[in-house]
């Protein structure tokens, strides 16, 4: 039994000094980690193991104490239920128990009983059962000094509780007894790293209690019941921790990622509206040098005596005009009606001579079906004016859409126009 309590000394000091795990530290693996959720990081754990009663024993005559374990060891099982509330600390609720172990004392006991074989070292031989249930705080030694890795193969945890336990045996009556006790337990789990749901458990531990626990009747000392047990444990999802920093980024991350689309639909737009801008001051440029042209086309076509056109034609031997429009427009202005005045007096002069007047419109706006109602318009427009305001005969004028099909002038904002001949 020596042996097995040296034993179990150097494995606790061993693991202890390897905690790290001889693993890479990261420059992230120390927090500030963020605390999880109450339903995150849980998980359930069982296990089997040998057991033992060790008891400290005054000896005369210098009333020296000493631990021994002359009993048996035993068979026990074990559980939990726990979670880890950071990657360094967490808590437990944990239950273990025999269904018998052995003690040998001086005197009888509680639960001495006669149908017991008795020890051949001529002590009282006890048998009870006993039971623990306590509360223990964790903490992952290997995180707090290597750094948090979600994937470290091996952890050692450190373990310390407070709990209930009791003990029940047959009296020397054959009569069951029972016993109850507060007890701390402490010790280290080692923990293996199977996949992201399962690890393997061993785990060293010391239940203490009082002596008067197994029914030796010695009050004021202190037993002892050093476990050994192997486990799986199953955890539930979440099963990570995350930095404060990485949910932060991960929180910007699905932001920009909602946001994204918009964003590129803003874009979208922006460019949308400076081809748009870039269209229209091409358009205002064109119309802008289309008036010029025209102004300049109506200033060189001067007044002259009745019988001559604005453009410089003797209507007296044959009549030729252009009226001019803005773009989109069918409009007559008072200008161009002047110069249809001469006209008109050129086609009321000649009864028996057939006119045609011809629309256009330019090609560069609108659609060829647009311009084509939009050239006819004008040239029946200028007919109008002609027949109405100055008494032409209408069987005399032919007005014809040309749409934007030829270019009369040379230039498309010069054949916003119609032309009378």
């Amino acid at each position: 039994m020596k042996k097995l309590l040296l034993t179990l000394a150097l494995v606790f000091a061993s693991t202890a000094l390897f905690a790290a795990d001889g693993e890479t530290k990261s420059e992230k693996s120390h927090g500030p980690y963020v605390t999880n959720g109450f339903w995150d990081n849980w998980y359930i754990s069982v296990g089997a193991g040998i057991n033992t009663w060790g008891r400290m024993d005054v000896q005369t005559p210098n009333n020296a104490t000493n631990l021994h374990y002359r009993n048996k060891v035993r068979w026990m099982i074990e559980g939990s239920v726990g979670k880890w509330i950071t990657p360094i600390f967490g808590v437990r609720l944990h239950g273990q128990g025999t269904h018998y172990l052995t003690s040998y004392t001086n005197a009888k006991g509680d639960y001495f009983n006669t149908n017991v074989p008795q020890s051949k070292w001529g002590k009282y031989t006890s048998k009870f059962g006993y039971g623990l249930i306590d509360v223990d705080g964790m903490v992952n030694l290997s995180n707090w000094i290597g750094g948090y890795r979600e994937d470290r193969v091996y952890s050692a945890v450190g373990i310390v509780g407070m709990g209930v336990a009791w003990s029940r045996g047959h009296d020397e009556n054959d009569h069951w007894s029972t016993n109850s006790e507060y007890a701390m337990s402490f010790g280290l789990n080692n923990v293996f790293r199977v996949c992201e749901q399962i690890d393997i458990n061993l785990e060293l531990k010391a239940m203490m209690v009082r002596q008067e626990f197994a029914g030796e009747g010695i009050v004021g000392m202190v037993g002892v019941i050093p476990s050994i047990s192997a486990g799986i444990t199953y955890k539930f999802k979440q099963r990570g921790f995350q930095t404060a920093a990485a949910v932060a980024a991960a929180a910007v991350a699905a932001a920009n990622a909602e946001v994204a689309p918009y964003q590129d639909r803003i874009k979208d737009l922006e460019n949308e509206l400076a081809n748009a801008n870039d269209r229209a001051d091409k358009l205002a440029n064109d119309l802008a040098s289309a008036n010029k042209d025209l102004e300049e086309c109506k200033e060189n076509q001067c007044k002259r005596p009745k019988g001559y056109g604005t453009n410089g034609a003797n209507l007296e031997s044959g009549v030729s005009y252009t009226v001019f429009f803005p773009i989109n427009k069918a409009d007559i202005t008072k200008k161009d009606m002047i110069n249809l005045g001469y006209v008109a007096d050129e086609i009321n002069a000649n009864p028996d001579q057939k006119y045609t007047v011809a629309g256009y419109a330019d090609k560069q706006t609108g659609t060829a079906a647009y311009n084509q109602t939009l050239s006819q318009k004008r040239a029946d427009n200028v007919k109008k004016v002609l027949v109405e305001k100055f008494g032409c005969n209408p069987d005399q004028i032919e007005a014809v859409g040309y749409g934007d099909t030829v270019d009369k002038y040379g230039a498309q904002i010069l054949n916003r126009a119609a032309y009378v001949n």
